[in-house]
C-alpha cells in the first residue's frame, strides 16, 4: 500500500480523534459533557490485507479513548467508545 493510503487511513480514523477532542474539550470543560468515539472490533481482532492499517488505526482509537477518559474526567468530561462489530459492506464481502 502507498504512503498516501496509509496517511489517509491514519488521518481519517486516528488523528481525527485528537483533532476533534482537542477542539471540543474547551467547550465541554465549561459545562461538562461527553465524547463518544466509534472504534471497531478490528481494534481487538486485527485484520489482514487492505484492512491491516485500518485495524491499527482503530487500535489507536481504543487506546486514546482510554487515555482521554483518564485525562479529562477531572474536567468533568467523560470519554467512551462504542464498537458496533461487523457491518455488512462491500469491503467486508471481499
Amino acid at each position: 500500500m502507498s504512503d498516501e493510503h496509509v496517511q489517509a487511513v491514519i488521518d481519517l480514523n486516528a488523528r481525527s480523534i485528537i483533532w476533534v477532542t482537542g477542539a471540543a474539550a474547551p467547550w465541554l470543560e465549561r459545562q461538562g459533557g461527553f465524547v463518544i468515539n466509534t472504534t471497531s472490533i478490528a481494534a481487538r481482532n486485527g485484520a489482514a490485507g487492505g484492512a491491516m492499517i485500518y485495524a491499527a488505526a482503530e487500535g489507536f482509537v481504543s487506546t486514546i479513548t482510554k487515555g482521554h477518559a483518564e485525562e479529562l474526567i477531572g474536567k468533568k468530561i467523560r470519554v467512551n467508545a462504542v464498537s458496533p462489530g461487523v457491518i455488512a459492506t462491500p469491503f467486508r464481502e471481499r
